[in-house]
């Protein structure tokens, strides 16, 4: 899991914690949310209640969370500024409110435009392109990180002459989880190497569900990896 040490990095100072949540407060800054079921709940941050709860109000048009999903721990994603931070905790739902405990292990995530999540070769993620500038072909690919728009693949054989806009069509295979077809753009080319070319991809014609699900599915992966991550922290 050597790869994921990048993605989350602890914030060990307690009064630094305490500092980034009253800046995500003062900011009223957006936080996603994600438990086990499909659903992302898009929350705004108000106010820290008792030193510890963080009290969010629903996005206008956002998912509501069921009473029986208060139980379990969700994740959570923010930003302050251009810092990106995760953390899990347990939730409690109010009539007007949602509170977040915040006596928890906070991480700073990568500092890029796009968070990208690595990975491990144990997830057995696959994509296999299906269409390359309209013309039809079955080329397999290793994808080696993922996003909400869009990803990192390698042809090891470099069957076809890629070049930058190129559009393609692919079948995303991500461990258990159900194959699904995107349309493509490349967007970047790596040098070609003894791996085979490897190039970035962004997701494109995309519907604002669409747009959900990616970025559930990439919460999804993101809390899975941290799991095993941490596993291998002790």
């Amino acid at each position: 899991m050597g790869r994921n040490h990048d993605l989350f990095t602890p914030i060990k100072v307690p009064s630094e914690k305490k500092k980034i949540f009253k800046a995500l407060v003062d900011s009223a800054a957006e936080l996603m949310m994600k438990g086990s079921s499909e659903n992302l709940y898009r929350l705004r941050a108000r106010s820290i209640a008792e030193g510890r709860w963080l009290t969010c109000a629903y996005e206008a048009g956002s998912e509501e969370l069921e009473a029986d999903e208060g139980d379990e721990v969700h994740s959570v994603n923010f930003s302050v500024g251009p810092e990106r931070y995760f953390f899990q905790c347990q939730v409690q739902i109010s009539a007007q409110n949602i509170l977040l405990e915040t006596d928890i292990d906070l991480y700073h995530l990568q500092r890029r435009k796009t968070l990208r999540i690595p990975l491990p070769a144990e997830l057995d993620a696959t994509a296999n392109i299906i269409n390359h500038k309209d013309h039809s072909c079955l080329i397999e690919c290793r994808l080696h990180d993922f996003s909400s728009g869009g990803a990192k693949l390698c042809d090891p054989q470099n069957l076809l002459s890629y070049q930058i806009n190129d559009r393609i069509i692919l079948v995303l295979r991500l461990g258990h989880r159900k194959p699904f077809e995107m349309k493509a753009e490349i967007r970047h080319l790596m040098p070609l190497d003894k791996t085979g070319q490897s190039f970035g991809i962004q997701f494109i014609e995309k519907d604002r569900l669409t747009e959900n699900k990616l970025l559930s599915l990439q919460m999804d992966l993101q809390a899975e990896i941290f799991r095993k991550w941490k596993r291998h922290q002790w």
